[in-house]
């Protein structure tokens, strides 16, 4: 027959032997959790593509996700709005998730909505180089929490000739 004191001895012993090292995990994970939700930095690395044609309009673009954690980031989902000299010519999403590794970065193309109008009228005052100034603003949303982050990027960049 089994002892059960003997048994219920030794299974409060594990429990007891087991607990700094759960305290020590709840705290770590306290300690994460009340850290400051940086967004990732994004950066505009080209432009690949601009389709006008028909009824529909598209920029391809590829952007760089860097992660300032030490941690992994899963975004969800990205949404992006694009302005070349402070008109906002297109907008779009990103739904393909992705996992930004500790202290590291992705590569993400993402294709955009163009307003046809509004790229026009920046294409008319293209100067011969090609060269605008850009502003990307939007949000990431990071893993399954609905929990958003603000993305902003800016600069100069030159856009795809035809």
């Amino acid at each position: 027959m089994p002892d059960i004191d003997a048994a219920r001895r030794h299974g409060r012993r594990a429990v007891l032997r087991a607990l700094p090292v759960v305290l020590a995990g709840l705290s770590t994970a306290r300690a994460q959790s009340a850290q400051p939700t940086a967004a990732p930095r994004v950066r505009l690395l080209g432009i690949d593509r601009i389709a006008l044609g028909g009824d529909t309009a598209t920029l391809d673009l590829r952007l760089q996700l860097d992660n300032p954690h030490p941690y992994p980031v899963p975004l969800h989902a990205l949404r992006v709005r694009c302005a070349f000299d402070g008109v906002e010519v297109a907008h779009g999403a990103s739904l393909r998730p992705v996992q930004l590794p500790a202290r590291g970065s992705a590569v993400l193309a993402l294709r955009l909505d163009v307003d046809a109008r509004a790229l026009l009228t920046v294409l008319a005052t293209l100067p011969a180089d090609g060269v605008v100034d850009y502003t990307l603003d939007g949000d990431a949303e990071i893993g399954l929490t609905m929990l958003r982050v603000p993305l902003h990027a800016a600069g100069r960049i030159a856009l795809p000739q035809r």
